[in-house]
Parts: C-alpha cells; structure tokens; sequence
C-alpha cells in the first residue's frame, strides 16, 4: 500500500547499512526525507505530507524519541588527525583508521602540520621552541579553510581532535575552543617535566631542549604547555586510550593528568598487554570502536532538533 503516492524517493541507496529514512512517531505520524534530487525533512501523517521549515538545503539519515525529530544535513563533522611524533608525518597510502571513520560519515583532514619531515629544513625548523603550539595553530588553520570551503559544517558543529603520540598544549588550544567539540588521545605526552625526567627511553630524554626549552630556565613553559598542569580549564571532552605496557609515554602520565581534570569532561581506557601502538586486533576494534563512540556522543549537538509544535 503506497502510503504516500509522490514522484519522490523516500530512500536513499539501500547499500547504505545503518541509515534510516522514515521513523514513526509516538502519536501515528511518520518523520521521513523525501526529494527529487535534494531531501528534505518532512512528517506524514495519513497521506499528507508537511514539510519541517529549515534553512538546509538536504537532509540525511532521520532519527527520533518518539516526540521529537532529529536528522543531519549533508556536510559532515570534521575530524582532524594529527600524526604520531611531531617530527614525523603521516604516510600518504590507505589507512584502517581513516576509512572506519569516512565510511561512517565523517570528515578527515590528516594534517602535515609545521615540523613534519620531508617537506625540508624550513618547514622542520617551524617547530624549534614551538612543540605543542604550532600543531594546535596548523590544525586550526586548516579547519577553517575547510571551513570556508563548504566542506564541513561550521560552529556550533565543530571538529574534533585526535592526536598521537604528542604534547597537547592547551594554550593553544584555547584560542580554538569554541569550534573544537572534543579531543582524543592516543599514545600521548600529557605531562612534559615527568616524560622529560623519567618519562621515557634515553634516546628522546632530550627531545624537548630544541622543541620546549630548558626544563629548568622554562619551567613554567613545560608546566603550560602539560595538560596534566591545565586541566582545571578543559573545555570538551577527552577520551585517552593507553596501552599499560607503553615505555615510552608510560600509564603514570594518564593517571596524574586524569587526577587534574575534570571527572565528568574525561574518560580514559587501558589495555593490558600493549605498549606504544596498538597491535592486537581485539584491541585495534576495541580502540575504535570507543573512539567512533565519544565522536557520535560529543557531536551529538550536530543533529537538529524539530519540536512536535514545529513538526
């Protein structure tokens, strides 16, 4: 029985597992997308169909409490990479990772921020005295340019941050709080005296003289830059994953940065067994599945929300 005879689509590709185009509503009503060519977001109730009032242009998947209405536009949220070691950079080949999180409706921009190698002596020495403030700059710079482009959704949508096996400073970090939604780290440098003292092996003990400063004369620096020393002004949530075998940036640092930070703004997740890099497969969906998790909880204020009255 045709419930709505229309020359629209009330459905997308039926490839697309996992995205609904019709949820019923607690009192009959139907919320459901329907276009030719673009979709919109409308309610059905007994062959008539009422299209929700929105400023967008297309909508996606649909969801709904029974009482109210939520579906996402076209433009994705924006999740930024940023490589593991500042002094590295990210290979440009197929990663498991990127895919996962594309595959489900995001954007990723993987940033080759100042520091990174093989883009010459230069762009290397951007970093000298700048470890954990240049990145925050580079990765800002480039949500807004994508931005700016049309290529995802601006505040109060926002981005998200995923960082490995690095100093997240959170002086920089404040001057892109309001875009930026929520933060993951994986692998990281939380607490730059400690990695520096006892934190780590003998060939990066002495990582930070050219990157941070002297650890004595620049003290303060270290402190600020250490989100262990700032967490009292964390302002998006922050999911850590650790391996408890990590030498490198060792549990000691999750632990003392989590004792500082707000309880209800940070979640952090250990694995037994692992050091620095994730390597049992159990593991690796373990991590993503958690970290797809926390992006889907902290861009929930990405979905719009029409009131029964506005439906």
């Amino acid at each position: 029985m045709a419930l709505c005879p229309m020359p629209h689509d009330f459905a997308d590709a039926l490839w697309r597992i996992g995205w609904r185009w019709c949820a019923p509503l607690n009192d009959g009503r139907l919320a459901v997308v329907h276009g030719d060519g673009e979709m919109s977001l409308g309610v059905l109730h007994v062959g008539r169909l009422t299209d929700v009032a929105s400023s967008f242009t297309e909508w996606a998947s649909v969801a709904t409490d029974g009482r109210r209405i939520a579906a996402t536009d076209e433009l994705p949220p924006c999740v930024v990479f940023v490589h593991g070691e500042s002094t590295y950079r990210s290979h440009l080949t197929r990663r498991q990772e990127i895919t996962f999180f594309t595959s489900r409706g995001f954007l990723v921009v993987d940033v080759q921020h100042g520091g990174s190698t093989r883009r010459g002596g230069a762009h290397r020495d951007r970093l000298i005295g700048q470890w954990g403030v240049l990145e925050v700059a580079d990765c800002a710079a480039v949500v807004r340019g994508t931005r700016c482009r049309g290529r995802h959704r601006p505040p109060p949508g926002g981005h998200s941050r995923r960082q490995r096996e690095r100093v997240d400073h959170r002086g920089g970090a404040d001057r892109i709080r309001r875009p930026l939604r929520g933060r993951v780290q994986l692998l990281s440098v939380l607490d730059l005296p400690l990695w520096h003292g006892s934190g780590t092996h003998d060939f990066e003990s002495h990582y930070l003289l050219s990157m941070v400063g002297d650890p004595i004369e620049d003290a303060a620096e270290f402190r600020r830059r250490s989100p262990s020393h700032r967490g009292a002004g964390l302002r998006a949530p922050l999911l850590i994953q650790q391996g408890l075998a990590d030498t490198i940036c060792r549990p000691e640092q999750v632990e003392l940065c989590r004792s500082r930070v707000p309880s209800d703004l940070v979640t952090c997740v250990f694995f037994e067994g692992e050091g620095h890099g994730f390597r049992k497969a159990a593991t690796i969906d373990a991590s993503l599945t958690r970290e797809l998790r926390h992006y889907q909880d902290v861009f929930c204020g990405e979905l719009r929300i029409a009131g029964r009255d506005e439906a």
